[in-house]
């Protein structure tokens, strides 16, 4: 997608051989739920999400971590809720729980556009997910990170539909 200057070439090892680098930004707070990870860089490529911690968190350097965009439910701009502007994420960690009719129709109230056909199914299954919040710093345009990320992900090839891995 572009051309990566030679300082970034470490980055680049993480890349699979078939995975192009569509995007980097740095100053990036990684948040799993509402517990911080740290500040790091996020690594946007042909087929994922990576982000590589960039400072000591509690005396230990946070493992990388890396996400596909298909187990990706969800991405959007999320500026309230009691985080700081971010980038919200909802991740199908193949985590799912059984459900009935009540659960359905509890659902289907709480959305905006319903959940057509779910009371049909007996047992419900539904996916649990995992919420995950990039925070952009002070230099970092959480707009412009948005777009990169629509970007990346638009690229991306479907998987299977095995599910995560």
């Amino acid at each position: 997608f572009f051309s990566v200057p030679f300082c970034l070439m470490a980055d680049l090892q993480l890349l699979e051989e078939d995975e192009d680098l569509c995007s980097l930004c740095d100053d990036i707070e990684l948040l799993f739920a509402d517990a911080s990870q740290g500040k790091g860089k996020v690594v946007l490529t042909s087929k994922r999400m990576l982000w590589l911690s960039a400072e000591d968190v509690d005396g230990d350097t946070r493992p990388p971590y890396s996400v596909v965009f298909d187990d990706i439910i969800m991405h959007a701009i999320s500026r309230d809720g009691g985080f700081p502007p971010c980038l919200y994420m909802q991740i199908d960690t193949g985590e799912y729980f059984s459900g009935d009719e009540q659960d359905a129709a509890r659902i289907a109230e709480q959305s905006t556009n319903g959940v057509p056909g779910l009371c049909n199914a007996d047992p419900l299954t539904f996916v649990k997910p995992t919420e995950v919040r990039l925070v952009p710093g002070e230099g970092t345009e959480l707009d412009a990170l948005f777009e990169q990320f629509c970007e990346a992900s638009s690229v991306a090839p479907a998987s299977d539909g095995e599910g995560p891995e």
